[in-house]
């Protein structure tokens, strides 16, 4: 009867999961620019006690946000920083929810236009968060199907605009290969004070290293208990290889 437990107790060990941010300092020499705390949940059941430490979490949760994007806005070593890649290592890391309340935070605090873009083409979901079309989006831009002003939805707000995935019909590795990314991010830096870009997860997927080395610095978000620290590790060693000089974690769902 206990076997099964023992086995359980073993494959827990082996996998080694993340549980506190000087691990990753400690064990992997990364930098933590932030930990954005777990998104709380509403009761069935609301009564008044409850929706008052509802609200208060998710102050909380928004503080969080707002250390974070001061961290990228007022450190000295960041203040050339104008693209920012936020990647994972696998899947339900939480990185499309960083980058979506990344690219808000940062507009709100700053005053400054901020450009979302969705570059997870194989799994997009920046257009149901913020209810946008998803087309004709990044694949239009890099396809030349259209140009770069008519493919960004300026439709919330004067600070926050949202570049969306579009439709994909072939590789992304090589829509992004085609030598269109350049003049997108070339046109998004003269127009935007920061850019916002949320990529693939690494490990299934190539491109996101191409998007990684085109940014100014990459986030990797690792998920509070659920990330491995031998995928987080393997992650680091591609973007490395990949020519990315600064990488930096954000850990997610801290309790």
């Amino acid at each position: 009867f206990g076997l099964p437990f023992l086995i359980f107790l073993a494959w827990e060990l082996l996998a080694k999961r993340v549980h506190s941010s000087r691990q990753l300092e400690q064990d992997l020499n990364l930098t933590i620019y932030g930990e954005i705390v777990q998104l709380p949940m509403r009761r069935r059941q609301a009564t008044a006690r409850s929706n008052r430490s509802l609200d208060n979490s998710l102050q909380v949760f928004r503080e969080s946000f707002d250390t974070l994007s001061t961290n990228l806005s007022l450190s000295p070593a960041m203040q050339e920083v104008r693209v920012v890649a936020v990647a994972s290592a696998v899947t339900s890391e939480g990185k499309t929810s960083v980058a979506a309340e990344l690219a808000r935070r940062l507009a709100e605090n700053t005053h400054a236009k901020v450009l979302l873009i969705d570059a997870d083409m194989r799994s997009p979901d920046i257009h149901r968060l913020f209810r946008i079309a998803p087309e004709p989006g990044l694949v239009g831009v890099l396809s030349n199907e259209v140009s770069f002003e008519q493919a960004v939805d300026t439709g919330c707000g004067d600070q926050l605009h949202v570049l969306p995935a579009g439709r994909l019909t072939s590789s992304p590795v090589a829509l992004l290969g085609n030598g269109n990314l350049t003049g997108l991010l070339d046109k998004a830096r003269s127009e935007y004070r920061y850019v916002v870009i949320d990529t693939p997860p690494i490990l299934p997927a190539g491109e996101s290293l191409t998007l990684s080395r085109a940014a100014d610095v990459t986030l990797l978000c690792v998920k509070w208990e659920s990330s491995r620290i031998g995928d987080v590790r393997l992650a680091r060693e591609r973007l490395t290889l990949a020519g990315t000089e600064h990488i930096g974690v954000v850990v997610n769902g801290v309790p």
